[in-house]
């Protein structure tokens, strides 16, 4: 995994800062790893989130938003292409748009937000499953704000 993660990694650091990059369309939370403000801190949110949304639809995957630069990027969780209820509401007419949910990068709460936004071409043509984000998870360092290992 260490290696794909470094494949998929964009940016670089430069002086105080991070060289910043357009987010291709189907960027994932792999592609902006090393873009983010604080890796470790913005993909656990993401997890908990996912679990939490996992627990309560059945299954889950998450798309970023891809018209910022990468630096703490909304998020969009939707059940996958299997999910029962989903499908139910697909051939049934039903209300498919209770099935996203869109949650602040920086907060990881929550965004009150329509069907319009929650659509369209804000969002990646990609996403990442619950189990690829926990392997993700399980490589990053475990970093402190001021990006020095922490001393367990």
């Amino acid at each position: 995994m260490a290696a794909q993660l470094n494949s998929y990694m964009l940016g670089t650091k430069q002086g105080n800062g991070m060289a910043r990059v357009k987010l291709p369309e189907n960027a994932t939370v792999l592609d902006v790893v090393r873009t983010l403000d604080e890796p470790r801190k913005y993909v656990l949110g993401v997890f908990n989130n996912m679990h939490d949304y996992k627990r309560r639809h059945g299954s889950v995957y998450v798309r970023i938003g891809i018209t910022g630069r990468g630096m703490m990027p909304n998020y969009r969780l939707e059940p996958t292409n299997d999910s029962m209820g989903f499908l139910t509401d697909i051939v049934q007419g039903g209300d498919v748009a209770r099935h996203f949910e869109a949650y602040h990068g920086r907060n990881h709460e929550q965004l009150d937000w329509g069907q319009r936004e929650l659509k369209g071409p804000h969002w990646s043509g990609s996403y990442l499953s619950h189990e690829a984000l926990l392997k993700l998870l399980e490589e990053l360092p475990d970093l402190t704000v001021t990006g020095r290992r922490s001393r367990h």
